[in-house]
C-alpha cells in the first residue's frame, strides 16, 4: 500500500491529468489522496475477490502475470536507461549487469509461469483484460495532457 501510494504520488506529479493524487499531507508526511485511492483499488479487488469461488487464487491467477510483466519490463528498462544521462544524473546500477540480469530473467520466469498459470485455470484473458485497460487508460490520459498543452498554447 505504502509503495502503491507512493508510486501514484508521483503519477499525480508527472501526469496532469491524475494531479489531485500528487498532493502532500505535511502534517503526516504522506501523499493521503493517493493512500485513499490505493486503497480503494484494494477494496475492489477484495470485492471483486468475494464474488470468486477462490478470492485469493482468482486475484493471483488475474493480477500475477500483470504484476510480474511489469516488473519485467522495470528490469529492461535498466539495461535501456544504464549509463545514460537521466534528469541531469548518470543511471548506474551496482554489479552492472549482473544484478539487473538477474533480477530481469528472476520476473521473466515469473511472469512466464505465472501467465501459464492463469492459462491453465482459463483466466489468462482477464490478466491481459487488466493490461488492456491499462493502456487503454494510459492512452486516454496522454490524449487529456496533449489536449491541455495545445490549449494552453
Amino acid at each position: 500500500m505504502i509503495v502503491g501510494a507512493r508510486s501514484n504520488f508521483a503519477l499525480g506529479l508527472t501526469w496532469s491529468s491524475l494531479k489531485f493524487m500528487g498532493s502532500w499531507n505535511i502534517a503526516s508526511g504522506t501523499p493521503t489522496v493517493a493512500l485513499l485511492v490505493r486503497g480503494g483499488i484494494a477494496l475492489a479487488l477484495v470485492l471483486f475477490g468475494t464474488q470468486q469461488r477462490d478470492g485469493f487464487g482468482a486475484m493471483v491467477e488475474f493480477t500475477a502475470p500483470v504484476f510480474w510483466t511489469f516488473l519485467f519490463l522495470v528490469g529492461v528498462s535498466v539495461f535501456i536507461m544504464h549509463g545514460r544521462p537521466f534528469l541531469g544524473e548518470r543511471f548506474d546500477v551496482p554489479i552492472y549487469p549482473l544484478t539487473p540480469l538477474l533480477f530481469t530473467a528472476s520476473c521473466g520466469y515469473l511472469a512466464n509461469s505465472s501467465t501459464m498459470y492463469a492459462a491453465s485455470k482459463n483466466a489468462v484473458h482477464i490478466s491481459f483484460g487488466v493490461m488492456a485497460v491499462g493502456v487503454v487508460a494510459l492512452v486516454l490520459l496522454e490524449m487529456a495532457g496533449r489536449r491541455r498543452k495545445a490549449v494552453a498554447a
